[in-house]
């Protein structure tokens, strides 16, 4: 399993060339916007956020078809490379009105859904101001360019695709191994049925940024990223939605 997931590893460079295997979550985390090493990108496995919860919120009742095959976004956010992430870099309020006129409500409901809330509940847009107001202001990025630049990463079938090992195994059983080479140099992260059955929920990747933070290619992730990968498993489970009328 090692070797096979080193030669996914290689196919990325170092995000960043000052990188140090040391992790210290004490640092202090104030940073002014923009300074930062990279991006975490964090997909979620809706299935999986929803299992045993169908009947608890409207999202999971009533999945969107793009929900049951790929991967939509939790967030993008800043990263360094040694010390605790920044967050909550300003005080700039989250504009709801313009991310939903500028980006389209339904392109947000799509690809950066809330299933906790129905699309009418006002308090829908609230997930997106908790990822503006703790990780976006630190992006050195407007409120526009942040939000269209993630979407931008998470509908990129060529960038930041679902593997087909993952579309091919809804409902299905995959070996641990495996999925990370789907993914390549990435952190999984995993739930656990009853403690003991690991179910796939979410994957972190790593993205250089260029000169105006905006975020580039994907990279090799730092030692701290992969210490959080949580499945460990040999096979893992792909959870699926309930079939459409069950």
């Amino acid at each position: 399993m090692m070797r096979r997931f080193l030669a996914a590893a290689v196919l990325f460079s170092a995000c960043d060339a000052s990188l140090t295997p040391v992790y210290d979550a004490t640092v202090s985390s104030l940073k002014p916007p923009g300074d930062f090493d990279m991006y975490i990108l964090a997909q979620s496995w809706q299935p999986a956020f929803c299992h045993g919860k169908e009947g608890q919120y409207p999202g999971c009742s009533a999945p969107q078809s793009y929900w049951r095959s790929h991967l939509t976004l939790h967030g993008l956010w800043p990263e360094l490379s040694g010390r605790a992430p920044p967050s909550f870099c300003s005080g700039e309020a989250f504009d709801a009105a313009k991310i939903e006129r500028e980006l389209g409500l339904a392109t947000l409901h799509q690809f950066w859904p809330d299933v906790k809330f129905s699309e009418a509940d006002p308090q829908y847009a609230a997930f997106w101001q908790h990822e503006w107001t703790r990780h976006g202001t630190c992006s050195g990025l407007e409120q526009v360019a942040y939000f269209t630049h993630a979407i931008d990463l998470e509908r990129n079938e060529t960038l930041a695709p679902t593997p087909q090992l993952v579309q091919d195994n809804v409902g299905g059983q995959v070996d641990a191994a495996k999925l990370r080479a789907a993914f390549g140099d990435a952190a999984l992260k995993c739930q656990y049925s009853n403690g003991k059955h690991a179910m796939f929920s979410q994957v972190f990747t790593c993205w250089q940024k260029d000169a105006h933070h905006v975020p580039t290619r994907r990279c090799a992730c730092p030692p701290h990223i992969h210490s959080e990968d949580t499945c460990g498993k040999a096979s893992v489970a792909i959870p699926a939605f309930p079939a459409s009328g069950d």
